[in-house]
């Protein structure tokens, strides 16, 4: 009876977990670079379910990649969604996160996490921008910055550069885990003058779909 409890014990969950993270995320002609801190508490009878927080650093790189016109109300509208195309985009961002996970077995977990709040940085770029309906044709050039403000107010709402991705995560011990994800990154640009082409918009997204890599370590 007490060699069963201690069993028990030891196979039990912790209540929370400190880890760090470290992933990478490649799509077409793009890719992004991610570090993590994370604090998880374990919910629950058999601590399945986690929900956690944590702040997140992420650079992303791209070749000549389309930013369409960001705000909500220009979404689906190819009347009023213009194209701003930059040749070398890259965006640094640190983000406050959030972090969801389900444990399936003792060594496998799967969750969802995504950045809530924070600020963007990156040099500026040379940019091309095509009126809505033009395509490629009758560009004309403009400088452009990282979105600096980032804020995850759900869709077409959410304001300049947040990460989030679906994983699944195998524990090769009780420290080191190995973990395969599918992400959707928000990335955006600003003008640095409004387009009067583009009804005096100066914001630009391009939402990327990647797959990723990725290592954890339980610090505690």
């Amino acid at each position: 009876m007490i060699a069963s409890g201690l069993t028990y014990a030891q196979d039990s969950p912790a209540k929370s977990r400190f880890s760090a993270d470290l992933g990478l995320s490649v799509g077409a002609q793009q890719y992004g670079g991610h570090a993590w801190l994370s604090n998880m508490h374990f919910l629950g009878a058999k601590r399945k379910i986690g929900i956690g927080y944590g702040i997140r650093w992420s650079s992303y790189f791209g070749t000549d990649q389309n930013f369409t016109s960001a705000p909500p109300e220009f979404a689906g509208k190819a009347e009023k969604e213009g194209t701003l195309t930059v040749a070398n985009a890259q965006i640094n961002s640190l983000n406050l996160a959030i972090f969801l996970q389900y444990n399936i077995t003792s060594k496998l977990e799967a969750g969802f996490n995504i950045d809530a709040i924070g600020f963007s940085f990156g040099e500026e770029q040379g940019s091309a921008f095509a009126p809505p309906g033009t395509g490629t044709s009758n560009t004309a050039a403009y400088l452009a910055s990282p979105t600096s403000t980032n804020i995850l107010l759900v869709g077409a709402n959410d304001r300049g550069s947040l990460y989030s991705e679906f994983f699944v995560r195998y524990k090769l011990n009780d420290r080191l885990a190995v973990k395969a994800a599918f992400s959707y990154y928000f990335l955006e640009y600003t003008t640095s003058q409004p387009i009067a082409a583009n009804d005096d918009n100066d914001r630009f997204r391009n939402s990327a779909s990647m797959v990723g890599l990725g290592v954890s370590y339980t610090i505690k």
